[in-house]
């Protein structure tokens, strides 16, 4: 029963831990795909997840994201 436990445990830490795929190399990018897309700006919690992370470059490419978005012709 403690195996288990500890198990579960194990994988939910891992489960936690941010991924490659996560934290990129290019944060202009991923900050113009968030807001592209309509993704809240996330640089502090990328921060937080990842190292090396550049939040001035994210939040930079999330605001001209925002300015790409599409519209629905002036609806």
């Amino acid at each position: 029963m403690r195996a288990t436990f500890l198990f579960l445990g194990a994988a939910l830490l891992l489960a936690g831990c941010a991924t490659g795929a996560d934290c990129p190399d290019d944060w202009y990018a991923r900050g113009w795909s968030d807001g592209r897309y309509g993704a809240l700006a996330q640089g502090d919690l990328y921060a937080r997840r990842c190292a090396g992370v550049d939040v001035a470059a994210y939040n930079t490419g999330w605001r001209d994201g925002q300015t790409a978005k599409p519209t629905l012709g002036g609806m």
